[in-house]
């Protein structure tokens, strides 16, 4: 129990290596598009192979297709929801920008409270609550200092709601069981997604194809951050699933991620923040400690 918690407390402090890489990208003004797309493709060189030794896919051709459309889907919001968190981060507060993108979790949260029944509790419903106020008190935050007016405000809602669609597409193919659809399939498949929209984005934007030596090594971190950030958050999540508590998964990753990326802004950055911005995360950690506890204690 205590091992799972340790393993997604640090699958926060990677994720939020994400951030970071995301944010030097922008500050560099280096090509996110080859970041991200030689990224996926370092992840899918290191641990693509492993699928085939993993047991074969069992199920209906519409079953193993749809899961397949599922996590490809994943893939490609998640990196069009990184496009928006650098255009973000390049006039607002990165730990802002982070934390609101981040509090995305509530909408598999409420996807799978709506449509597949899960018990809601007033617990788990205060956090949702809370995750509310703080993105509103987030959205309210005015210049203050490393902001340019509200111009990071629209990127920001669309990386949330984004965010949200990729994780509620990542995490549907656990409502559906296929037998033999693992975590390292499921990650290569979403690494996939990813290669999928760089391409894409490349063909109707002509983007040119051409990578530099810094934006090779910030793919290696971003491919590393998330190889190791994903297994980490899968074996620690297995072990808390084993106590039955598998649910508190995210709220603990993602909470761990946002605090440490807020931080890191503050130390690295010197980004100044203001009361509300400070009480928007007080509000923001405080709701997903809510959802936590809620699942945690139904």
């Amino acid at each position: 129990m205590i091992q799972g918690l340790l393993l997604l407390f640090l699958t926060g402090i990677l994720w939020a290596g994400l951030a970071a890489v995301v944010a030097e990208a922008g500050r560099r003004q280096q090509n996110i598009t080859s970041i991200l797309l030689f990224s996926a493709i370092i992840v899918l060189f290191a641990s693509g192979g492993l699928c085939f030794i993993q047991g074969p896919l069992k199920g209906s051709f519409t079953a193993i297709s749809l899961q397949f459309i599922l996590l490809i889907a994943a893939g490609s919001f998640n990196y069009v929801m990184l496009l928006c968190v650098r255009r973000a981060m390049s006039t607002g507060n990165g730990g802002i920008v982070w934390g609101f993108t981040q509090s995305s979790m509530i909408i598999p949260f409420m996807v799978g409270l709506i449509f597949f029944h899960e018990p809601a509790g007033s617990i788990r419903l205060s956090g949702v609550a809370a995750v509310m106020a703080a993105l509103l008190l987030f959205s309210c935050s005015k210049s203050d200092g490393s902001q340019k007016g509200y111009y990071w405000l629209l990127p920001t809602i669309a990386a949330f709601i984004l965010s949200g669609t990729a994780q509620s597409c990542a995490s549907l193919p656990s409502y559906l069981q296929l037998e033999g659809m693992t975590s390292l399939r499921r990650m290569n498949l979403t690494q996939a997604g990813i290669i999928l929209a760089a391409l894409i984005d490349m063909g109707i934007c002509r983007k040119a194809v051409h990578i530099r030596k810094s934006e090779l090594i910030a793919a290696g971190a971003f491919g590393g951050f998330n190889l190791v950030a994903l297994c980490c958050f899968y074996y620690g999540l297995n072990l808390l699933a084993n106590n039955g508590y598998g649910s508190i998964g995210y709220p603990v990753g993602q909470g761990s991620s946002i605090a440490v990326f807020f931080i890191f802004c503050r130390l690295a950055y010197r980004e100044k923040s203001s009361p509300i911005s400070y009480l928007a995360l007080a509000f923001l950690l405080t709701g997903l400690s809510l959802i936590a506890a809620g699942i945690w204690l139904s």
